[in-house]
């Protein structure tokens, strides 16, 4: 919608090619260049889960190859909560302990690193929307079957961000002015936490 030529890489296969963007088939932890699948890119958006190594890699051969707007997608899990109130991107991450929020976190650190002041890292809530995911259809699914898994009985605090909302914040930070000025973490959520139960 904004004008941008997408170029969108999958492991998986597709029967049609995604609307307006030009599909393409690789894995970012196998032995291919990654250079041939950046080359022409002035823009990156990685929302793979990839561990420290792989997202180093990807963001170095982006630098090299002339790339200057790049964006990480994360996740809030990765710092931990501990009863507090409010968490900020200064706040403590989690240990090794849990392995998903520790692998997030070693993965933003990682294109931090390799991307240096070009790199966005988002770190959205709990993403939904009517595209699937998590919290909008394998959850839902579960609860089909009857295996219901709300946090605190449904009175657990649900910080959600819609995904068409979390479009327009990737959009928001490929289009930052300063991007040159210097990178950053940021936690992205509508403002509105509800009860998981309220919420489904």
């Amino acid at each position: 919608e904004q004008g941008w030529r997408v170029r969108a890489l999958s492991r998986r296969p597709r029967s049609a090619p995604w609307p307006g963007a030009e599909p393409v088939q690789g894995d970012l932890t196998g032995a291919a260049p990654l250079s041939s699948w950046l080359q022409g890119c002035t823009a990156l958006v990685h929302c793979a889960a990839t561990p420290p190594d792989a997202t180093t890699a990807l963001f170095s051969s982006a630098r090299s190859a002339g790339v200057v707007r790049m964006v990480h997608l994360s996740t809030t899990s990765v710092y931990r909560v501990d009863g507090a109130e409010v968490v900020r991107e200064e706040s403590a991450e989690v240990g090794p302990e849990d392995r998903y929020g520790w692998g997030k976190a070693a993965s933003a650190h990682a294109a931090l690193a390799a991307g240096g002041t070009a790199v966005r890292v988002l770190e959205p809530g709990c993403v939904y929307g009517g595209y699937g995911g998590w919290w909008s259809g394998t959850l839902l699914d579960l609860m089909r079957r009857g295996t219901v898994l709300l946090p605190a009985h449904g009175q657990g605090l649900a910080n959600l961000i819609h995904v068409e909302d979390l479009a327009g914040a990737v959009r928001l930070a490929l289009d930052a002015d300063d991007h040159r000025a210097g990178g950053g973490r940021f936690i992205i959520t509508d403002g509105r936490p509800i009860p998981w139960a309220t919420y489904y």
